[in-house]
């Protein structure tokens, strides 16, 4: 998962979106993180795939286990961290520490045999 962010991000819807609008209509998205990002808007989740200038575009609605809903013409959108991507940031450190911890253990190995010059 490689979804951008940005401090602050932020808009406004300026017209209402129907539970299958696939593009929401904004004030602007000069605030908002470069496309792919996630946005949260009245408890629902929705990644978003492309952007111009007022229209966010290209939406996969009801992420994360929450259920696509009707949002009204001023309802506030936020690029923030959601649950998914924090999990995904977590699970890659867990990896990369448990690659860390088995390339130690392998230098170890080699050190204890001699075996660990560098060619």
């Amino acid at each position: 998962m490689n979804l951008n962010t940005k401090n602050f991000a932020e808009a406004r819807l300026t017209h209402d979106a129907g539970t299958r609008d696939d593009t929401f209509i904004v004030e602007s998205t000069t605030h908002l993180p470069k496309v792919p990002f996630r946005i949260s808007i009245n408890r629902e989740v929705v990644e978003v795939r492309r952007k111009s200038t007022t229209k966010l575009m290209d939406l996969r609605r009801g992420l994360e286990n929450t259920t696509p809903r009707q949002h009204q013409a001023g309802d506030r959108i936020i690029a923030d961290w959601t649950d998914e991507m924090v999990r995904s940031i977590s699970r890659r450190t867990k990896h990369n520490q448990a690659t860390i911890e088995d390339t130690i253990t392998q230098y170890q190995f080699l050190s204890a045999r001699g075996m660990n010059r560098l060619a």
